[in-house]
């Protein structure tokens, strides 16, 4: 993402302290499917094609599960969060842009939640709980 883009939502003596993106395993496990199908249609088409020679044509079947694991690397590149001074802002989406901002004064809690693999490698899910958005039941 550029810096401009984020250097013009910042406010008067606001400074940025961290840019960061999620885990690269968030980008393998969504992508892991569409790599399986991928081969597995090539594989089908191959094994097709020597008996059928129209069959080549299945290999645009494989566009599908590359087209969708494009975008998804698209969607991961374009997701980042943002630390400044005063606020925390989350910014997503490849064409329209989607931003979510907490100021600093109204985080309550911070709350992190890391599996088995996560502590292995060193990843986890945060969520930051402010008091326009409290935890359900509280």
């Amino acid at each position: 993402m550029s810096t401009d883009y984020i250097q013009n939502m910042l406010g008067e003596n606001e400074r940025v302290l961290l840019i960061t993106r999620q885990h690269g395993f968030v980008l393998f496990s969504s992508i892991i499917a569409e790599i399986v199908v991928t081969l597995i249609v090539i594989v089908a088409i191959s094994a097709l094609t020597v008996a059928n020679p129209v069959a080549a044509f299945g290999f645009l079947l494989a566009l599908v599960p590359l087209a969708i694991m494009a975008r998804d690397i698209l969607a991961w590149v374009n997701h980042q969060y943002i630390v400044t001074n005063r606020r925390v802002i989350q910014i997503s989406g490849i064409i329209n842009k989607d931003v979510v901002d907490s100021s600093l004064e109204k985080v309550n809690d911070v709350k992190m939640t890391q599996t088995f693999f996560g502590r292995l490698f060193d990843y986890g899910d945060i969520e930051i709980l402010n008091s326009d958005r409290q935890r359900n039941g509280s």
